[in-house]
């Protein structure tokens, strides 16, 4: 939630309407259940919310493709032509340019996810 309220506010109906759990720990019997429970207790009551797996046919067991699910998204968006643009490079990753630059970073890192979520 609090990635969310960072990113636009045009953006964030649709963000929480499509929330997408993947991994070994959404493999947990239970894990979306509790994670919804949890959403319910955050957010405001006005706030609507979808929860789902990365594979929508895919239940909560021990499934290989929700486990790569994660793997498989990042390989898509690596091949968008703006997904430069989000990186972090070297220089500016230690601990004096991070606190720096933080600001200007975390506002051209939200502008460039928009950028995605438009193309």
């Amino acid at each position: 939630m609090e990635i969310i309220s960072k990113v636009p506010l045009q953006f964030q109906d649709s963000m929480y309407a499509n929330i997408l759990l993947s991994g070994g720990t959404a493999q947990m019997k239970g894990f979306k259940e509790r994670f919804e429970h949890e959403m319910i207790k955050a957010l405001p009551k006005t706030t609507s919310f979808n929860v789902s797996f990365a594979n929508a046919d895919i239940q909560n067991s021990d499934y290989p493709n929700l486990t790569l699910a994660a793997f498989r998204g990042a390989t898509i968006l690596s091949k968008n032509t703006n997904f430069l643009k989000l990186l972090t490079k070297k220089d500016e990753y230690s601990p004096e340019q991070f606190r720096r630059n933080q600001m200007i970073r975390t506002s051209k890192r939200i502008k460039n996810a928009a950028l995605l979520l438009s193309s």
